[in-house]
């Protein structure tokens, strides 16, 4: 869109404007972080079908994304990598389409804020995810947030899908009564079988009988 300027004694007609473009153009295709940032903005506008494809890897470091409230269509990462990307939320909060081929690099990283679900790619999935990989590393307080739902991909599903997908990704503890090695009661401390052959760091790694700062 090209800038203009209105004097003063000129009107505009907007009686026959759609309003569904005030939003922005919908986009099939994604080669840098500011254009995924304008396909976040509209990604509640596509429909069932509609698909859009990372054509790139795509460095979203110096950017802020703000995460879509829904998505109905298709994203297809291609095998794409996000990378750089430090968040404390979703691409997508509730998806009911599909997102496929998506790759979150190692670099990111997934701070879990206090009582506030949190995933990569969707917090809730009513949808289809298929065919992604999680390399980033998430940052979870268990005891703030022991009713939140957290995960590398997905934070939880509705009725939705999850398939051929994999998590490479490590878990940082900071909770500061976790790292005791005694204290499993009253410390909602992640079990073994919860913990699902992810790594997780600064767990259990003093006794009780030592102190320890950051």
């Amino acid at each position: 869109t090209n800038p203009f300027t209105l004097n003063r004694s000129h009107r505009i007609d907007i009686k026959n404007i759609d309003a569904s473009q005030t939003w922005g153009e919908k986009l099939t295709s994604i080669s840098t972080a500011t254009e995924l940032q304008s396909f976040l903005a509209v990604a509640d506008k596509y429909a069932e079908g509609e698909t859009v494809t990372l054509a790139a890897d795509i460095d979203v470091k110096d950017c802020n994304l703000v995460p879509a409230a829904s998505f109905a269509g298709i994203f297809n990462g291609a095998d794409k990598s996000i990378t750089n990307w430090n968040t404390s939320t979703a691409l997508f909060e509730k998806l009911t389409g599909t997102v496929q081929n998506l790759v979150i690099g190692e670099s990111c990283n997934l701070v879990v804020q206090a009582n506030g679900d949190a995933a990569f790619i969707a917090l809730e999935n009513a949808g289809t995810i298929s065919n992604c990989i999680n390399n980033g590393i998430v940052t979870c307080n268990y005891q703030a947030n022991k009713d939140a739902w957290v995960g590398g991909i997905l934070g939880y599903g509705s009725n939705g899908a999850v398939q051929d997908c994999i998590n490479n990704g490590e878990i940082i503890n900071a909770d500061s009564t976790q790292v005791y090695k005694e204290m499993n009661i009253g410390t909602a401390k992640v079990t073994d079988e919860e913990k699902e052959n992810i790594v997780h760091h600064l767990l259990d790694i003093k006794d009780v009988t030592e102190d320890y700062t950051v």
